[in-house]
């Protein structure tokens, strides 16, 4: 513990309290050390959890990206699984960091923050169809489970990040995880499609569910509070005029509840 004469007073330097000094370096030394480590920690688990934006912004841009992140909202919780919860809005207000492609970044953003969600996020009890037995359906409100997010895409970067995760999962773990030195080939991204998503879990397993327009209008405004009746409103115009005429429109909706049930996606809340 290093010592200076102070007003006629021996201190101690803070530093030196908190981390103790070695032979060959100081309390500041050693808590420097300690400091760059978990930086770069912070940096290498944002790496692992968003590959899709990595890959389509580039090795070099996502390292200054995630450096202006971490600079702006740095960890603030001993848990790194909330480390990227702001980062898609940090994104979105800051798309110069983005470069070219940042249609694709905000949206592949979107996309892996949904992953984290559906993987971890907390489960209301399943309602189940006796629990709607005698219920008013047209002013009913179902709360959609919070694990659940829906996404409109311009890219259909379900599959997209699949192929990511599968080839990382081939490399070997032999080096040293070094991420930010150096530039991979750029990515070619998938052509431009409008996709509407679900990514959810079923059984503790990871899942992305493609949605047709008219489920996805229903879901989001069931998911908005509104109730069962109002929610089918705002969905039928969505539906090809044929099958708001010939009644296929509530056949769709029925076959959705029913699938939608069985996955558990409508929660009680507490």
């Amino acid at each position: 513990m290093s010592s200076k004469l102070a007003n006629g007073k021996l201190t101690t330097s803070v530093t030196d309290l908190l981390m103790s000094p070695n032979s060959r370096l100081s309390g500041f030394q050693r808590l420097e050390i300690y400091n760059r480590q978990y930086w770069f920690r912070l940096i290498d688990c944002l790496y692992d959890d968003f590959p899709g934006l990595r890959a389509v912004v580039g090795e070099r841009r996502f390292y200054d990206l995630v450096v202006a992140y971490l600079t702006r909202y740095p960890s603030d919780t001993f848990a790194l699984r909330d480390l990227g919860a702001k980062l898609p809005h940090f994104l979105q207000r800051n798309q110069v960091l983005l470069g070219p492609r940042k249609r694709a970044a905000l949206d592949v953003v979107s996309f892996e923050w949904a992953q984290m969600i559906a993987f971890d996020c907390a489960a209301l009890k399943p309602i189940t169809p006796t629990m709607l037995s005698g219920k008013k359906l047209d002013r009913l409100r179902l709360t959609v489970q919070p694990y659940i997010t829906l996404l409109e895409l311009n890219y259909p970067f379900d599959d997209f990040v699949i192929a990511l995760r599968h080839e990382a999962s081939q490399r070997t773990e032999a080096s040293t995880k070094i991420h930010i030195v150096t530039q991979r080939k750029v990515v070619t991204l998938p052509k431009p499609k409008r996709v509407y998503l679900a990514v959810h879990r079923f059984q503790n397993a990871l899942y992305y569910k493609r949605l047709d327009k008219p489920a996805f209008v229903l879901l989001e405004a069931l998911q908005r509070g509104l109730t069962l009746g109002n929610a089918c409103k705002k969905a039928l115009p969505t539906f090809p005029t044929a099958h708001t005429k010939n009644g296929k429109a509530t056949m769709l909706i029925q076959e959705w509840f029913q699938s939608w049930t069985q996955l558990g996606w409508f929660g009680v809340l507490p």
